[in-house]
């Protein structure tokens, strides 16, 4: 696959603008009035008589006053320097932008049917060729009341589209046909308006501030429709037409009471309905905060046309969900995370899941309403007939704390990194299997990226703990997980029958080089995986290594190419 252009651009800009706002005024520390203030004339000579005592209450001239009722220490201390500032209302916002941004593709598809090896490619063999082209153009208004007590906003698009495949060589009829259909279906040159109005009435009252009313609208001003065939191409234009939910495609009204005591406490109820001409729906969420915990509810019931032209109430998922957040400022961050569903058409539970994280360590138990399973040692796993409400999966996982030691003033760098994770399947137990991906990774700056990952999944944990089960389920091998761990690295085996018999299975070992070649990337992986095939009937695991090799000239990314080592077969493009 060859891309030789793919061109895009945006040009956009601010046609008109408007606001009524001032700059709030500097806060002034040392206010000054316009008269003068002076004490009163029956208290100056209180004032006169304050200055000539001493601590102790006796006057300059030696006689002794009289102790006041308050004394100066039980007077709270004022702040001799008074702070104001002034903080401006915007009254009026608006702004008219516009936008463009044309796209341009092109794309070249060679045929690889015929390709044995390398020499075999010709760049005279195109299977396809497909052009794309669009242009979205929109003007957009926005309109603030009053620090958005109330605002409007308006968008209008026009979208051309345009794609064709000039060639297609290689496909049969039908499929020409399909192809040249898609292209037809994806020409349009739609004319399309968006409003959207929000009040928000108590936006001054600080606790009800976020309490709004919203109406939101989509029309298709034209809408284009695909009405030929391959052959025949033709198409329909269709105006806007109130009564027609293909042109309103949306028409909604929200209304959100909002109330907030502090950062911890929070209560939001949440009305939704869908408007004419759209099918009618009511929905409803209610989210509840508290310090350390958080929980929502959200339900509703929505209206759907039968086929014979009638229509039928549905009810959504009654939803449930809840968050308990501990020590969230440290780095023992313990969270407790429950979601439940409950279908009312039916009048069951349809999912429940409750999640224990602790740093990088998490916890997850699940339930959902499957199908059960029966073993048959004859037939193996056999599924019941109805669903049921059954516990699904538990699984522990652990990511190890990514952590980068440096040498040499950071110019080396290593980064050991793995992941685990156990899963239990509840419902077919043999199906629990344990998983290890460990990484190492060396860097040198500007230079070379080396990389080694591998790993390691067991599918045979089940054996381990078949002993604590009342079942006729029983899995050959060793049932002591310590002693099976150790016989997979029992290289001192040399008819290897401990590790061929241990449940520890090595998925894949990879070793990636990435050389900075400034300009240029140079990319190079060693991988050996485990391949099962099946030669003249027997099968038997394939060892054989594979290795890729890349040179990316960064400033041209869109030449792409793939070869894929199939079981010893090269393909070249597939």
């Amino acid at each position: 696959q060859l891309t030789p252009f793919k061109i895009s651009a945006q040009i956009s800009g601010t046609i008109f603008k408007y606001s009524s706002s001032t700059p709030a005024s500097p806060s002034k520390e040392n206010v000054e009035f316009p008269i003068k203030l002076e004490l009163p004339d029956d208290f100056k000579e209180e004032e006169k008589i304050s200055e000539m005592q001493n601590e102790d209450g006796v006057r300059a001239d030696g006689a002794k006053a009289e102790k006041t009722v308050l004394p100066e220490s039980a007077l709270p201390l004022l702040d001799s320097k008074t702070s104001l500032s002034v903080t401006a209302m915007p009254k009026l916002d608006y702004s008219l932008t516009y936008s463009i941004s044309p796209q341009f593709t092109s794309q070249i598809n060679y045929l690889t049917t015929s390709l044995n090896e390398p020499s075999d490619f010709s760049w005279k063999e195109i299977q396809s060729s497909f052009y794309q082209f669009k242009s979205p153009v929109g003007i957009s208004s926005r309109l603030s009341y009053r620090d958005s007590f109330f605002s409007m906003n308006n968008d209008l698009s026009f979208t051309p589209s345009y794609q064709t495949h000039p060639k297609l060589n290689g496909y049969t009829d039908t499929s020409a046909d399909s192809i040249k259909t898609a292209d037809y279906s994806a020409f349009s040159m739609d004319l399309t308006e968006s409003n959207s109005l929000v009040l928000k009435p108590l936006i001054y009252v600080d606790m009800f501030k976020n309490t709004s009313l919203s109406w939101n609208t989509t029309a298709k001003i034209i809408r284009t429709e695909f009405t030929g065939t391959a052959d025949e191409p033709e198409w329909k234009y269709h105006p806007l037409d109130f009564t027609d939910e293909k042109s309103i495609t949306q028409h909604s009204l929200s209304l959100s009471f909002s109330a907030s005591q502090s950062k911890d406490f929070s209560q939001t109820l949440t009305l939704t309905t869908k408007l004419p001409p759209q099918l009618d729906s009511y929905d409803a969420s209610l989210s509840l905060k508290f310090p350390y915990v958080t929980t929502s509810f959200s339900s509703g019931i929505y209206e759907v046309k039968n086929a014979d032209g009638t229509t039928k109430w549905n009810k959504n998922l009654f939803k449930q969900n809840a968050t308990l957040s501990l020590f969230e400022s440290t780095k023992n961050k313990l969270s407790l995370t429950e979601s439940f569903s409950y279908d009312w058409d039916k009048w069951e539970p349809s999912s429940f899941r409750l999640s224990l994280d602790y740093r990088n360590l998490s916890a997850v138990y699940s339930m959902a309403k499957t199908y059960g399973y029966d073993f048959d040692s004859s037939q193996g796993w056999v599924a019941h007939s109805e669903k049921e409400f059954l516990p699904e999966t538990f699984s522990l996982s652990y990511t190890f704390p990514s952590k980068t030691f440096s040498w040499w003033k950071n110019r080396i760098t290593f980064k050991p990194d793995f992941s685990t994770s156990l899963v239990f399947d509840l419902i077919r137990p043999t199906n629990s299997y344990f998983r290890f991906t460990p990484s190492l990774t060396f860097k040198v700056n500007k230079f070379i990226d080396l990389t080694f990952s591998s790993e390691t999944r067991n599918s045979s944990i089940y054996r381990y703990f078949q002993g604590m089960f009342d079942s006729d389920i029983v899995l050959p091998g060793e049932t002591n997980i310590f002693v099976d761990l150790f016989n997979s690295f029992a290289f001192f085996d040399s008819e290897q029958s401990l590790r061929k018999s241990s449940g520890f299975k090595l998925k894949n070992l990879k070793v990636t080089v990435k050389h900075d070649l400034h300009d240029w990337d140079l990319s190079a992986s060693f991988a050996v995986t485990p391949r099962l095939i099946n030669t003249g009937g027997r099968r038997e695991y394939n060892f054989d290594p594979y290795m890729t090799l890349s040179i990316v000239w960064k400033p041209m990314g869109g030449i792409k190419t793939e070869i894929v080592d199939e079981y010893g077969d090269v393909k070249l493009n597939p």
